[in-house]
């Protein structure tokens, strides 16, 4: 799966990117977005291993793919089969954020890793607490979301000022069946 993507990227974009310092941003993107379908896909079998070297080549080569939201969305979902990705209904944020983590940890620790991502590694980790909290409301797993924003704090407090964290954190006091209640209620009103 991996090799024909890197195939096919070859044969439209070029050679790939030994690291993040190549100029041209299309060319890393592509392949470091291949790479992030790869790791992914890996997680879904399973194959941890395999999954990290992806996420590694993803951050080497594109390392801005790291302080984008739909990065960790597509990690935090990914432990989900193909046809249900993203699937609120059925995802457990909690149990599918354990590998994205373990790879984070593992990645800012590498000696393989560029020193360009290693300056990330407080980004990248409040970017991938606040996207795995957005989850986890979704969800309506509150517990668990408003622990992932406290870290995306902890990582970095500007977070503290962010109004779509502050607005699902006073949401999610109220409870999923009150929110949910407001909402059918706003959706109501819209609709008249």
């Amino acid at each position: 799966m991996l090799d024909n993507r890197l195939a096919v990227l070859k044969k439209h974009v070029g050679e790939e990117p030994v690291n993040g310092s190549d100029s041209d941003n299309t060319r890393r993107r592509a392949y470091g977005r291949a790479y992030l379908g790869s790791c992914v896909e890996y997680i879904q079998y399973g194959d941890n291993d395999r999954a990290y070297v992806c996420f590694q080549k993803m951050a080497n080569i594109s390392p801005e793919l790291l302080n984008e939201t739909d990065t960790y969305y597509q990690l935090g979902c990914g432990d989900q089969p193909k046809g249900s990705m993203g699937d609120l209904s059925s995802l457990n944020v909690k149990r599918s954020s354990d590998p994205l983590m373990g790879m984070m940890k593992k990645l800012f620790s590498d000696t393989g890793t560029s020193e360009t991502v290693k300056q990330l590694e407080n980004a990248s980790h409040s970017k991938a607490y606040f996207s795995l909290g957005m989850l986890a409301y979704g969800t309506r797993e509150f517990g668990e979301m408003r622990r992932f924003f406290g870290r995306a704090v902890l990582n970095d407090p500007k977070y503290l000022f962010n109004k779509q964290l502050i607005s699902l954190s006073i949401k999610s006091l109220l409870g999923p069946a009150l929110v949910d209640g407001l909402r059918n209620i706003r959706r109501r009103v819209a609709s008249t």
